[in-house]
């Protein structure tokens, strides 16, 4: 499942890339997306690879 998401993840990255200088106003805000994804990749998807693991923030805050 991981790897599916990832790459429909990677795919609307790319765009996001291809379209960024139309995103007027927001092309800062678009170049910093990208920017803080590349940082996060490694372990961006791990929570789909292991069985039980929250996903979201939100999520894990239910543990506690």
């Amino acid at each position: 499942m991981a790897e599916a998401v990832k790459s429909r993840y990677q795919a609307l990255l790319e765009r996001m890339r291809e379209q960024g200088a139309t995103a007027g106003t927001l092309q800062g805000a678009v170049e910093h997306f990208l920017k803080v994804t590349q940082s996060y990749w490694p372990g961006l998807f791990h929570c789909y690879d292991v069985e039980g693991l929250p996903r979201t923030n939100n999520d894990l805050e239910q543990f506690f």
